[in-house]
């Protein structure tokens, strides 16, 4: 089993095309191995055992960081 999928799709220059679902095994990968030390393999079997709780904790970051984001431009425009 490969941990995104198996073959994305190309465009006509060849560039690969990833879907969202693509983009969010991505980042739970990269947070799995970069920041919380897993090997590839555990990276793997984490998001085999736990793909929905992983899933729905990239959802929830990800809406963190974009109110994150937003609270942000909010104090520039107030001061």
């Amino acid at each position: 089993m490969n941990l995104i999928c198996s073959s994305p799709k190309k465009n006509k220059n060849g560039k690969r095309l990833f879907t969202q679902k693509d983009l969010s095994y991505l980042k739970i990968i990269y947070d799995l191995v970069k920041d919380k030390g897993h090997t590839l393999e555990g990276a793997k079997k984490a998001l085999k055992e736990n793909r929905n709780v992983l899933l729905e904790q990239q959802e929830l970051k990800d809406r963190l960081l974009n109110v994150r984001a937003q609270l942000t431009l909010l104090r520039k425009e107030l001061d």
